[in-house]
């Protein structure tokens, strides 16, 4: 097959050719330095099993997390197989955490072959702590026999904005403190099946009339009144969340300029030295329209982690999570103040991987999630019904 190239192409093509060769003769970071810099990304890819790139950078311990979901495998055969290859790669202080999206309800990216809970949303009706931790032990003893480390649930948004969509039957309620206790019980829940929680989407993602996977959301408020709302659920979940994911929204009062993942006065400022939160805080997916209109996936990585984050999520591509990791590692060479944050942002990812290794509560629960989603789903039924019959009852005052 021949083909033909225009003046312009070729011209174009030469001047392209020294840049190219410096960019691929340039020196490979010290491999410490990868090491740090890749502590500090989690990726996700598209395709049955695990990429190359995937392999190579998680056995030289250069990968904090990886997400898995329904479009990277075949069979419950297949997603045990990558979750023991993904387990057993690199060091065993630094392997990957194997990370998921499994709330329950349309949330439940490991549905099938595990089962569908109800939504946050259906345990919120109820109002029963006991079920919502239950629901959490079932879904955390479904993960915990397929190889998963991390759910990134429970939501933690108080659903205010009506015309909110992005967490519409994800929430556990619009009230802020029914959200904190069916949290926490959640978290609990998932955890004495020792599977880690990563509370989301911090500060409050409940507000917003933007869908932030299509664009950046923007509300007013300040910390008055993320004090008075959206902080309420996170402030309770804190203490025994392993993780904390940052969403998409920019708070203008606050911080006018720059989405929360990427805002250093709401992760260091509010989370870190407010809340006083020591543990993980990863960003949501910096491939989402929200952050890639205005920044490439390698220079978002980089301002999430200046801002204070310590897990940057590239969800679709792990080329990608490759080219941001070798991209903090050469900042880092020069760089102390950002070397000094990947240092610490690794850290405490291995704090957060070395948290599985302890001894979890004794579960009080005979866990039967097929038994116990019915249990929700006859409870919730019931709800409706008693509902239904009050509103049409003329005896029952309102």
């Amino acid at each position: 097959m021949s083909v033909h190239l225009s003046r312009r192409s070729v011209l174009s093509l030469a001047a392209a050719l020294p840049v190219l060769a410096h960019a691929q003769s340039r020196p490979a970071p010290p491999r410490e330095l990868l090491a740090l810099a890749g502590q500090c990304v989690l990726t996700g890819w598209h395709g049955r099993g695990v990429p190359r790139a995937v392999e190579s950078l998680a056995s030289m311990g250069a990968l904090g997390a990886v997400l898995l979901a329904s479009h990277n495998y075949a069979d419950r055969a297949q997603l045990q197989r990558m979750t023991t290859l993904l387990r057993g790669l690199g060091p065993r202080n630094a392997r990957p955490l194997v990370t998921v999206d499994q709330e329950g309800g349309a949330v439940s990216h490991l549905s099938p072959p595990l089962t569908r809970m109800p939504s946050m949303t259906a345990l919120g009706n109820v109002d029963d702590l006991d079920l919502t931790h239950r629901a959490g032990a079932a879904i955390g003893h479904e993960l915990r026999a397929v190889g998963v480390d991390v759910d990134l649930a429970p939501v933690l948004d108080a659903r205010t904005n009506p015309r909110n969509t992005v967490v519409l039957g994800r929430v556990f309620s619009r009230e802020p403190e029914r959200v904190a206790r069916h949290g926490v019980a959640f978290i609990d829940g998932l955890w004495s099946a020792k599977v880690l929680a990563s509370a989301k989407h911090f500060p409050g993602h409940g507000d917003t009339a933007v869908d932030s996977h299509a664009g950046l959301p923007r509300v007013p408020h300040n910390l008055a009144r993320l004090e008075q709302v959206e902080l309420v659920p996170f402030r309770a979940a804190l203490p025994s969340v392993a993780s904390v994911m940052v969403g998409h929204i920019v708070f203008a009062g606050i911080d006018p300029y720059n989405p929360a993942t990427l805002s250093p006065a709401i992760v260091d400022g509010i989370l870190r030295q407010r809340l006083q939160y020591d543990g993980v805080a990863m960003t949501d997916d910096l491939q989402m329209t929200a952050i890639r209109r205005t920044h490439g996936h390698v220079r978002a990585v980089e301002l999430a982690i200046r801002a204070g984050c310590d897990l940057a999520m590239l969800a679709h591509n792990a080329e990608f999570a490759r080219q941001a990791i070798e991209h903090l590692a050469r900042l880092a060479e020069t760089d102390a103040v950002l070397r000094r944050r990947i240092t610490e942002s690794a850290a405490r990812v291995g704090r957060m991987r070395a948290k599985l290794d302890s001894v979890t509560p004794p579960n009080p629960y005979v866990v039967d999630a097929e038994r116990l989603r019915t249990e929700i789903e006859s409870r919730r039924a019931g709800l409706n019904f008693r509902s239904a019959s009050a509103h049409h009852d003329p005896t029952i005052p309102h």
